[in-house]
Parts: structure tokens; C-alpha cells; sequence
């Protein structure tokens, strides 16, 4: 636009009209004020543009010049390069290239593995150093060392997530494993920490059993509230043992084991000596025949030391972290290691004697229930929902120990019984005393069957396994009561004329209408005490368990009774046999009543 064109656009925006001719000393002096700030604006970058230009074309030359420098090297690389491929071919020239490039990452590795290896001696010594001095000064670099094993076993476990996250960190660790050298690195920082960590645990548990030593260990500790400060040896020596941790190098993949606290081992050092020395060698203490002498001198030690360890120890291990740990139940744990290593050792032999194998495990299912109800102990780390399997597992997780006691069981239980049935007195009545006529009385061969069943549920009564405990109720209780209901069939056909309706009154020493009725008594007792029983909890759970397992794998031949009880069936069976021999008894007085009228009438 010319300037011309620009006054007259200018005086046509600011004085539209004739009235705005007013204000054209305003507009003037408002052009003025605008000339003065582009004048000063003008003279501003008059002064400093110089300067700047020149910092311009200073940095031009500089960069011409790198140009010309790298066009220069470019060249050179160039001919030296048209040099070499006069002498060897394209190809060569690739393969040479790659080459150098693998050879530079083997050497960047070597760098690397070589660094580690320093720094695993590094720590290692360092620790040596610091162990005569202090502990807590050795765990350091200890601890340090069981870090750079971690790491080295995440990259060990996942190969493509190198610690350094860029491509060269990768390659290296690509050359390492391909090389196997990462595995082999691994192994070495692994043997180094297993190895520190045995040094330093010798050390560490020499120092607690001096001070266990000076409190009078392993007999009972009770220290006076006045005196507390002679603990204070054993809680230094306890609390540095608990600060060295287990490095996580029980495998080679890495995993870890649920083991007992090194300070907690070192105080089960003594205590199972001693019971190594009586239970597993030659002294007269060793019996088969006596298994509850060992558990006796068990529960005797986790009682004598049960006010030290839930006080001084237990404090302990809550102050240094350890506080999801019970001290009671992990030197429990620890002496039952020695005992269950007596029982695997020792079930061979009973085997070779029932009656010794039976009485091992009754005492063995006792000394179960005193660690649960007397020192409510519970295994760390039990999953939730389930039960600590008891020592008796032992015998109960080999299918045939378990099914050589369950024989054992079976065969004792059978010579009981045909023991009461064949008995002289076997119907004789239990209490002759009873003066209720209206009562059925209780025959000696009920009440002693009963005894035997209840025999028979006190055997496994303890058995923490659902398995265990149906197949002792099916294979022996079942067996027994379908037995004394088949003795009592066979018994009562014998004298009623092979399934007469009328009963054989023949005189004897029993005469028959008197033994179907002590028959009908002894049913009649036995179903009472089954129904009383299936109300009882244990036999309630047992059944609720038996259902739910029935619902979850439903058999088509088998149907669920919701309102029964473990003896329903069983018990309906008494009574159907119970009311058949009444009636058999009616019937027979009627008989006899009607052929005594006869006779009279003939008279």
C-alpha cells in the first residue's frame, strides 16, 4: 500500500466525521508519542545488532569449519576404506566388522564380570575384617553382598531385564548368558554368601551359647526382676544372631525354606542332645515299648522353658523384626524335628510287633492333643482352613504303615468282640440290681460292645485327616455293629425253628423266650447309644464333612439325608430287628397262652 493510501486510511479510521476534526490534536500528539518509541526502538538496534551479527557469523564460520573437517575425515575414511576393499571383498568386510563388534561386547562383559567378582571380594573381606570388631559392623557389607546376589538372581531368572535398562546394559548381559558366564557368576557370588553367612553364624552362635552357658542353660531360666541385667550378654548375642538373615540361596532357583530362627536353634542345640542321648542311642531310656517317655521329657522341656521364651525371648524377636514369629512354638517345632526323627526311625520295628505299633501311636495321638490343648501349639505358615497334621503323621502319611495299623485295629477289635459274644455270660444281665420291670435291662455283651466301640472312636478320634478317620469308621465300626446284628440274626434263628414265627422255650440255662428278650434289650441299648451319638460333635462334624464331600462328588447310587445323623441307618437296622424279636415274644406268650387254655378246657 502506498503511503498515501496509508494517511488517508489512517484519517478515515480516526476522524470519520467532521465533528472528530476535534480531536485531531490528540491524534497528533498520539502519532508523536508513537514516532518518539519506534525512533528509540530504531536506535536501540542500531547500537546493539553489531554484536550480535558478529556472534552470527562467528558460529557460521565455526560450523563451516567442523563441516569441512568431517568432509575432510569422511574422505579419509573413504579412501582408507577403497584401500582395504582392493584387498578383501564386501562380504569379508561385514563379517570382519561384526566380529570386532562381538569381541567388544565379550570384552565390556569381562569388564563387567570381572567388576563383580572385585566387588563380591571386596565385601567378603571386609566383613572378615569387621567380624572380630563388631558384628553389627560385618553384617553390613554381608548384607551387601546378599543384595548383589538378589539382583544377580532377578537378572539370572528374567535374562532380558539387565539392571541397566539400555541397549548396551542388554547386550551384556546377552553375551553373559550366552557364554553361560552369568550362571557361573551367579554360583560364585551364591558360594560366596553361603560361605560368609557359615562364618559369621559360627561366630555369632559361639557368642549366645556362652551366654546361654551363663544363664544356666538349658536348665529353666528365672531371672529376678532385680537382676535382669545379666540378660543383657544374651540379648546382644541373641539380637546380633537375628540380624544375619538366611541369604536366599538354599537352591539354586532361588527358592527358600521355612526354617526355624538361627538364634532359636542354637538354645534347641542342648535340649535335643539330651534327647538324642536317652531316645535314640543304646541307653535303657531307648524302649519301644515306652514312647511316652519321650514325649513326657518333650512337653516336660517346652514346659520348664515356657516363661523364658513367651518373656525375655519373644521380646526379642519382636524388637528386631520378628514379630509375626512365636518363640514358644518355634523351639516347639524344633524339638519336634528330633521326635519325629525317632518315629520314622522306630516304626519298622513296631511294625514287626501289632501290639507295640498300636500303643506307639495311641501315645503318639496323645502327645498331639497335649501340644494342641496344653500349649496351643500351631505350625507358622499353616495355610488357613486346615489343621497341623500331629506327629502322628508319621505313621498316617505312609499308605501302608496307615493300612497296617487300620489292619492291626480291625484284627484287636475282632478278637474282642468274639470274645464278649462267646462269653458264658455273654447274655447275662449287667446289673441284676435293676428293679424298673418296664425297662429293658442291659446285658453284659451289650454294655462290653459298647465299651469297645467306644474304644474303637477314642483310636481315632485324634486323627486330624478326614480320610483317616472315615476309613477306622468304616473298615472297624460299621464291621463291628453289622457283625453283632448278624450274631444276633443268626443267635435268635437258632431258636425260633430256622425263622418260625414262635420261639424254641426249650429248657436250658437260657431258656429261649428269656434270650430273645436279653437279645432285644442289647439291640435295643446299642441303637439308644448310637442315636446319642450321632448328636455328639464329633460325630456331627464327621457327618457334615462326610455330606460336603458327598455334594461335591456326588455318588448316583448313594442318597444324602440332610436330617440323618453318621448312625441313622445303622441304628433304623437295631430296630427293625429289636421290634421283630418283641413281636417273635408276643406271639410265642400268646401261642403259649392259648395251648394252656386248651389244655385246661380238655381237663
Amino acid at each position: 500500500m502506498l503511503p498515501q493510501e496509508q494517511v488517508v486510511l489512517l484519517l478515515n479510521t480516526e476522524l470519520p466525521t467532521l465533528d472528530a476534526l476535534s480531536d485531531v490534536h490528540s491524534l497528533l500528539r498520539k502519532e508523536s508519542e508513537r514516532k518518539l518509541a519506534v525512533t528509540e526502538k530504531a536506535a536501540h538496534v542500531a547500537q546493539h545488532a553489531p554484536r550480535r551479527i558478529q556472534s552470527l557469523l562467528t558460529e557460521a564460520k565455526n560450523a563451516q569449519s567442523e563441516l569441512q573437517q568431517l568432509q575432510r575425515t569422511r574422505a579419509d575414511i573413504a579412501h582408507r576404506l577403497r584401500e582395504h576393499m582392493t584387498h578383501q571383498e564386501e562380504g569379508d568386510m561385514l563379517q570382519y566388522l561384526s566380529t570386532a563388534q562381538s569381541k567388544l561386547r565379550k570384552l565390556r562383559a569381562a569388564r563387567e564380570y570381572l567388576g563383580v567378582l572385585l566387588k563380591v571380594d571386596e565385601l567378603s573381606a571386609k566383613a572378615r575384617q569387621e567380624m572380630d570388631r563388631s558384628a553389627k559392623a560385618a553384617l553390613a557389607p554381608y548384607d551387601e553382598l546378599c543384595s548383589l546376589w538378589t539382583s544377580i538372581k532377578e537378572e539370572w531368572r528374567d535374562q532380558t531385564s539387565p539392571a541397566v535398562e539400555n541397549d548396551a546394559g542388554k547386550q551384556i548381559v546377552a553375551s553373559l548368558v550366552a557364554q553361560n558366564a552369568l550362571g557361573t557368576m551367579a554360583d560364585f557370588v551364591r558360594g560366596s554368601a553361603l560361605s560368609l553367612h557359615e562364618e559369621l553364624l559360627e561366630k555369632l552362635s559361639r557368642k549366645l551359647e556362652q551366654a546361654l552357658e551363663g544363664l544356666g542353660w538349658p536348665n529353666p531360666i528365672n531371672i529376678p526382676a532385680a537382676a535382669i541385667d545379666k540378660l543383657e550378654p544374651f540379648r546382644k548375642a541373641f539380637g546380633d544372631l537375628l540380624l544375619l538373615r538366611t541369604p536366599d540361596v538354599v537352591a539354586k532357583d532361588g527358592t527358600t525354606t521355612d526354617d526355624i530362627p538361627s538364634p532359636i536353634n542354637v538354645m534347641l542345640k542342648m535340649p535335643i542332645l539330651h534327647f538324642k542321648y536317652h531316645f535314640q542311642g543304646n541307653k535303657p531310656t531307648n524302649r519301644l515299648d515306652k514312647p511316652e517317655w519321650a514325649f513326657t521329657r518333650v512337653l516336660t522341656v517346652i514346659r520348664d522353658h515356657t516363661a523364658f521364651l513367651c518373656g525375655p525371648v519373644q521380646t526379642l524377636m519382636v524388637e528386631y523384626g520378628y514379630g509375626d514369629y512365636d518363640a514358644k512354638n518355634e523351639f516347639t517345632r524344633g524339638l519336634l524335628r528330633a521326635v519325629t526323627t525317632k518315629l520314622r526311625s522306630d516304626a519298622p520295628k513296631l511294625l514287626q510287633q501289632p501290639h507295640l505299633f498300636s500303643h506307639a501311636i495311641n501315645e503318639t495321638l496323645l502327645f498331639d492333643k497335649s501340644l494342641r490343648d496344653v500349649h496351643l501349639y500351631v505350625p507358622r505358615n499353616l495355610p488357613a482352613g486346615t489343621e497341623w497334621k500331629g506327629c502322628v503323621n508319621v505313621f498316617t502319611e505312609n499308605p501302608e504303615w496307615f493300612r497296617a495299623w487300620l489292619g492291626m485295629e480291625l484284627q484287636a477289635a475282632k478278637d474282642r468282640f468274639d470274645e464278649l459274644i462267646r462269653s458264658p455270660d455273654a447274655l447275662d444281665l449287667a446289673y441284676e440290681s435293676m428293679s424298673d420291670i418296664d425297662d429293658l435291662r442291659l446285658t453284659k455283651s451289650a454294655e462290653g460292645f459298647v465299651t469297645l466301640l467306644e474304644a474303637v472312636t477314642d483310636r481315632y478320634k485324634l486323627l486330624p485327616n478326614l480320610a483317616h478317620r472315615l476309613a477306622f469308621f468304616g473298615e472297624i465300626q460299621l464291621t463291628l455293629l453289622e457283625d453283632y446284628l448278624q450274631h444276633a440274626h443268626e443267635d435268635v434263628d437258632r431258636h425260633t425253628g430256622n425263622g418260625s414265627s414262635t420261639l424254641d422255650a426249650s429248657d436250658g440255662t437260657v431258656s429261649g423266650l428269656v434270650r430273645v428278650c436279653r437279645y432285644a434289650s442289647s439291640l435295643d441299648y446299642i441303637s439308644s447309644v448310637l442315636k446319642e451319638w450321632g448328636d455328639q460333635t464329633f460325630f456331627l462334624t464327621l457327618w457334615e464333612q462326610l455330606q460336603k464331600r458327598g455334594a461335591e462328588q456326588p455318588d448316583p447310587d448313594v442318597e444324602n439325608d440332610e436330617n440323618g445323623t453318621l448312625f441313622s441307618e445303622v441304628a433304623a437296622a437295631y430296630d427293625r430287628l429289636r421290634t421283630r424279636l418283641l413281636d417273635s415274644v408276643v406271639e410265642t406268650v400268646f401261642s403259649e397262652f392259648v395251648d394252656c387254655l386248651w389244655q385246661y378246657e380238655r381237663k
